[in-house]
């Protein structure tokens, strides 16, 4: 019977990983480092950040997953600054993923800060085109967003996390990229790539 149940143990922890898995190494920015991204611009060259620092300055909650993730308007990463240290909205980048299968029909993360379609959010890079797949909310607190990627399966993609702005809000809160089989149940939005019209919701 102890058998039985380690197989139904194991089965089950099989079942669940697949059904949401990282989309490469350090899409969840939790090994402390960008490891596997490629940063230009100042905006993300003290990051990830550490620790929950929009609490830490007396804001929002950030909703981070695990200990690190992206805050384009924090300056604290650990061994940099110090837990609630600013850098302030001026700060521009992009932070692009290496490259990666899309092998589920949803990509899922979280993401707060500057509601700026355009300027603030996050893109998909995939067979030559760029997708818009989700700007801020206006708000620290990060929220769950679904991608459906289903026409982009098998192909390879990169992820761009991007910010232009240099006014009000003109940051963004980015974690925990996954690979999902059905969309976040949080889910505030849910993105369909469409080719003639990149940023579209699908309900």
């Amino acid at each position: 019977m102890k058998s039985l149940q380690i197989i139904i143990l194991v089965l089950c922890a099989c079942v669940e990983l697949h059904a949401d898995d990282l989309l490469f190494p350090n899409a969840d920015f939790e090994q402390g480092t960008l490891e596997n991204w490629t940063a230009e611009g100042e905006e993300f060259r003290i990051q990830p950040t550490r620790g929950d620092n929009t609490s830490a300055r007396n804001r929002e909650p950030s909703n981070l997953q695990g200990n690190w993730w992206i805050g384009g308007y924090e300056r604290y990463n650990g061994s940099i600054g110090e837990p609630g240290a600013t850098a302030g909205d001026h700060l521009t980048g992009t932070l692009t993923s290496r490259e990666f299968e899309i092998k589920h029909p949803y990509i899922t993360f979280r993401i707060g800060a500057g509601h700026l379609p355009g300027e603030v959010g996050v893109r998909l890079l995939v067979d030559g085109e760029s997708f818009e797949l989700a700007t801020g909310v206006n708000h620290e607190t990060m929220v769950m967003e679904s991608c459906d990627v289903r026409q982009h399966i098998g192909k390879r993609a990169r992820l761009q996390i991007f910010d232009t702005a240099t006014g009000g809000w003109g940051h963004i809160n980015v974690d925990d990229f996954r690979g999902t089989e059905s969309p976040a149940p949080e889910t505030s939005m849910d993105f369909v790539l469409d080719s003639s019209s990149p940023l579209k919701n699908s309900h």
